[in-house]
């Protein structure tokens, strides 16, 4: 089987055919994804669309009915404790942490990690302003994660995996932990796995963006060059339009226009429609307008979660 496309020898993930069904749903449905070492992925989609799934499989919590995935060239399930200890995972749920003192809980989770650096350690939580005096469940909310966010740092893993981490956080709590997340990550040349409910975030920080629902692949490829072919295409209401624009994902009438959303805008198009089919104006998108276009029954984007 081969896996996915465009993949080199730098992948630290890679994904072919994945395939996994929950209860009667298909979670995931044939999903191919490479993840190039050093570079942040975002993994977006509405509620339901396999991201968690497919998560859980390259951490080996589950297993794929089909297909294949490696990480760090091997399969999930079979990687031996030293590859294990290679991965930092932050999910948004509540960490099984220990209550302790940020001193002890260090203490105790560095005991797991041969690779555990303490000058790194207090670098961190002088950079996350972590509270040293409080416990972990006295903390508030945005102390909380960016504790636990410490502890996924802390022994230098190679592949960091956040699954919405900052969900139930608020703007500034939020925006300040994946800045964190991210200045720690680049600089060690981590590579980062990250899903987000708050598509503004993932917009901010990824490389390579990876649109998923309903278990499928919708659009996937590196972000600028994503927005940079996805255009929004307004034309004259009158004009008499092709049945169907190359690349063409969605068409609305919006008053006395007709908007048209198309994936491989190149200006050789804009300049046929232009002159012959009353094209107006060519926008541009942001990553949410790019999403609800790709998403034909898309939830508003600020409700575009997991798993």
């Amino acid at each position: 089987m081969s896996l996915a496309p465009g993949t080199g020898d730098d992948a630290v993930v890679r994904v072919a055919e994945l395939r996994k069904k929950r209860g009667d749903r298909q979670a995931l449905d044939g999903v191919s994804f490479a993840i190039a070492r050093g570079t942040v992925f975002g993994l977006i989609g509405p509620n339901g669309a396999g991201k968690t799934t497919a998560i859980k499989i390259l951490l080996g919590m589950l297993r794929a009915d089909s297909g294949r995935a490696e990480v760090f060239g091997m399969a999930p399930m079979e990687l031996p404790p030293a590859a294990r200890q290679r991965i930092g995972y932050l999910s948004e749920q509540r960490s099984q942490l220990p209550d302790l003192p940020v001193a002890e809980l260090l203490e105790y989770h560095s005991l797991w990690f041969p690779s555990w650096d303490w000058d790194r350690c207090r670098r961190l939580i002088e950079q996350f302003a972590v509270p040293t005096t409080q416990t972990l469940y006295a903390m508030s909310e945005g102390e909380r994660r960016r504790t636990e966010l410490l502890v996924a740092l802390a022994h230098r893993p190679e592949l960091l995996i956040l699954d919405d981490p900052a969900l139930g956080l608020d703007a500034r709590a939020r925006r300040e932990m994946l800045w964190a997340a991210l200045a720690a990550a680049r600089a060690e040349g981590t590579t980062v796995l990250f899903t987000s409910h708050v598509l503004q975030d993932v917009e901010r920080i990824v490389d390579d963006v990876l649109i998923l629902d309903r278990g499928v692949v919708r659009m996937h490829g590196a972000l600028a060059e994503l927005l940079l072919r996805t255009k929004r295409l307004v034309f004259d209401g009158g004009a008499a339009l092709p049945e169907r624009i190359e690349g063409e994902l969605r068409r609305e009438r919006h008053g006395e226009h007709t908007v048209v959303v198309t994936e491989r805008f190149a200006p050789e198009l804009g300049d046929t429609l232009r002159g012959r089919h009353g094209l107006v104006r060519v926008e541009d998108l942001n990553l949410d307008e790019l999403f609800c276009a790709v998403i034909a029954d898309a939830a508003p984007p600020g409700d575009a979660a997991h798993p």
